[in-house]
């Protein structure tokens, strides 16, 4: 599937740990996880809906069970960073998730991605938690972070 393998690229672009397309199909196949694709247009759609011609801007892969989701995975194409696209695409889906009537939200990221927890931030994520020597290549701490729905 296309749109699969252009969301590995993105991942190998982003992550030293990358996911293969094999990796990623397999998540999928459970309904409890979720792929969101934003497009170079803006939209925010699921994965399954994405049109093949569309081209992919970025993505978030998340887990929803019962009350809580967990944020698996975000990336944007190198290329159009800090144009917006990872912002649009995280508060579609705390909105989105809003719908789903969750009491909290879970993510995980490395400690030195100050980016990235600027964005959480953002949206009202705290830190709860370190996770200590939790990434490999390079070795990095972790932060657990967590969104309570009010």
């Amino acid at each position: 599937m296309k749109m699969i393998r252009t969301v590995c690229e993105i991942e190998k672009e982003t992550f030293s740990d990358a996911w293969s397309e094999e990796a990623l199909e397999e998540s999928l196949k459970y309904p409890y996880n979720h792929l969101l694709l934003i497009t170079g247009s803006e939209m925010v759609m699921d994965y399954s809906e994405c049109p093949e011609e569309e081209t992919i801007a970025g993505y978030l892969l998340y887990s929803s069970l019962s009350q809580e989701a967990e944020l698996l995975r975000i990336a944007i194409r190198t290329e159009l960073r800090g144009r917006g696209y990872g912002s649009r695409l995280f508060r579609f889906w705390l909105e989105y998730l809003g719908g789903e009537n969750p009491e909290r939200v879970f993510l995980e990221v490395r400690a030195g991605n100050q980016a990235a927890i600027h964005l959480y931030k953002k949206y009202g994520f705290e830190k709860i938690a370190g996770r200590k020597d939790y990434y490999k290549n390079p070795v990095e701490d972790a932060c657990v972070m967590q969104y309570i729905y009010q």
